[in-house]
């Protein structure tokens, strides 16, 4: 064998061809375990030559695999989990760690998987990282999880987060491989790959050989997606295969199933008029059965005669996409799994308006959370044995679980009968959820954010949502706030703050004569009427005293003598009055 010379080669010929110029300092020689001594030693000699014993990693991904896969990738297994308990320990929001999971976690294996196939076990391992980082307490740094990945990768609008599946997200970034390589035929990657692998035949019909390369191994383990993708777009006719290509429309059938083949007609080409360019109808029903034909005779044709073309069936413009091939996957494994069910349907418009509200995202989780008995609520935690009793806290009459918190709790129904939302009495869970679901569905969109932000708040005794409701005489509505208190201490300093907030919102409606309707016991009637200086000074005056002395105290059925005077000339001009 002649290796003398061969950096020489590199360094003059390639350039000229390619343009292109090696960098030696950056380039290094690895020899299989079959290479020659004599070869090694006569490469070794070269200048600038700079060997490895095991393979390095180029642009962060290994140069070769072997078959330990777990080996080859456990370098970004400990980058991703470093990610992680970067950022662990700083104050997340749920929403700020769905955009954590999204748009860092989800990304970083991007690069790696539409290049390589990443094992099951792998992916796994990536997933049960995120899934820890979700379900963990800021906190105490840890949590329960309450469902399983599969359940988060739902879409959204079918009851999940939208999360990845990572496996099958390799899947949809190695297809996109696939369709480069059909669209760009002679770009360098397809030219490279196809005197390597398939020389005489194309991509979809290609073989995966003998001893392949990990990438094209990677690249045809997405095949059969693309394959089940495509169909041709008929031009001419001249490739296209009448019994074995996909070329026919409007159906998940793209094939021609139930024929025989007749070995007379071969390609769509001769099914079509040499001089009009249109179907042949004569020989299509002569050939077709009547179902067939009619499918056929549908498909438009280009009197421009174009080559035909293969497209993706799942989009409107024809071309793969990423996005367009995780979901043709995920619908199809979660459909397995039995994850998207009649009442996952039922529920999509609960969903899409859910997600739609203009709320903080936090509560919308929340919602969610509460919807699918996700929440640690007594039952749950009792369920777990982490709390002996699974009593409500707030009416103390039944087990605080989803169908309780929803509806059937005493505390719960008042909010919704000051809000106004009647929500018809149920038996069992399931009907509680649809009347609850087609009570938030015809709701408004301010009884919506209401509804939610009520949820969300009852669920933590720290905080009180406040509604405000202004009406007329006549019963008309005027106006309508919410407000959200922080760190409440008892429900009297709730309703305190809600009797604030309504004067508040008065003062801001431009209301001069109101009377403010409760539901708090603590006072059977109160009125606030305005009186001038003269029949207060004495308020006024122990106030300025008790300022400028710094004492206070209670006095019943009496004043301080300071103040006695100011008392009696208060009463006569009251009297007057």
């Amino acid at each position: 064998m002649k290796v003398q010379g061969w950096s020489e080669i590199l360094s003059k010929e390639y350039e000229m061809l390619s343009g292109q110029r090696v960098n030696f300092d950056k380039s290094l020689i690895y020899f299989g375990a079959t290479a020659a001594d004599n070869v090694k030693e006569n490469i070794a000699n070269e200048p600038g030559v700079r060997m490895a014993s095991n393979p390095e990693k180029y642009l962060g991904l290994p140069m070769m695999v072997g078959r330990k896969k777990s080996w080859a990738f456990a370098h970004f297994i400990d980058r991703f989990r470093k990610r992680v308990a970067g950022w662990s320990l700083r104050f997340l929001s749920i929403r700020g760690k769905e955009v954590f999971v999204k748009s860092v976690l989800q990304a970083m294996p991007i690069y790696v998987m539409q290049c390589f196939v990443l094992t099951k076990s792998l992916c796994r391992k990536l997933e049960g990282i995120m899934n820890k980082f979700w379900w963990t307490n800021n906190k105490s740094l840890k949590g329960i999880h309450w469902c399983n990945w599969d359940v988060l990768c739902c879409p959204k609008i079918n009851g999940g987060l939208g999360f990845k599946n990572l496996f099958l997200f390799n899947k949809a970034l190695l297809a996109k491989q696939i369709w480069r390589l059909l669209s760009q035929p002679t770009c360098l990657l397809a030219r490279v790959l196809k005197a390597r692998y398939y020389p005489h035949s194309n991509i979809l019909a290609a073989k995966v050989g003998s001893y392949p390369s990990f990438t094209w191994r990677s690249i045809c383990s997405a095949r059969d997606l693309v394959e089940d993708g495509v169909v041709w777009r008929v031009g001419n006719g001249a490739t296209v295969n009448i019994w074995n290509d996909p070329w026919l429309s409007e159906t998940e059938q793209n094939r021609i199933s139930g024929h025989q083949i007749n070995p007379n007609w071969t390609t769509v080409e001769q099914l079509i008029e040499a001089e009009t360019g249109t179907w042949n109808k004569k020989l299509v029903l002569q050939i077709f059965d009547e179902a067939h034909a009619s499918r056929i005779l549908s498909i438009p044709l280009s009197r421009a005669r174009s080559e035909d073309m293969l497209v993706w069936k799942h989009e409107g413009s024809g071309e793969y996409s990423v996005k367009s091939g995780y979901r043709v996957l995920i619908t199809d494994h979660l459909l397995k799994l039995n994850y998207i069910t009649s009442n996952t349907v039922v529920y999509k418009d609960f969903y899409r308006l859910l997600w739609a509200l203009h709320v903080p995202a936090k509560v919308k989780i929340h919602v969610w959370r509460l919807f699918n008995n996700f929440l640690p609520n007594y039952c749950n935690l009792n369920r777990r044995k982490l709390r002996d009793r699974a009593g409500c806290p707030l009416c103390k009459a039944a087990p605080e679980n989803t169908d309780h918190l929803l509806w059937s709790c005493k505390f719960l129904q008042n909010v919704w009968a000051s809000l106004q939302i009647k929500i018809a009495p149920v038996d069992n869970v399931l009907t509680c959820k649809n009347s609850f679901i087609n009570t938030f569905c015809i709701a408004d969109d301010q009884n919506k954010r209401l509804i939610a932000l009520s949820l969300w708040a009852l669920c933590d005794s720290k905080k009180s949502l406040t509604a405000v409701l202004a009406r007329d005489f006549e019963g008309n509505v005027m106006g309508v706030e919410t407000y959200l208190f922080m760190n409440v201490a008892d429900a009297f300093v709730a309703e305190a703050r809600a009797c604030e907030r309504s004067l508040l919102f008065a003062l801001r409606m431009g209301f001069r004569r109101l009377i403010v309707e409760g539901d708090s016991l603590t006072f059977e009637e109160v009125h606030y009427l305005f009186v001038p200086r003269s029949v207060n000074g004495a308020a006024h005056t122990l106030a300025l005293e008790g300022r400028r002395r710094q004492f206070f105290g209670f006095w019943e059925e009496g004043v301080p003598d300071s103040v006695m005077t100011i008392v009696e000339k208060d009463r006569e001009h009251r009297n007057l009055r």
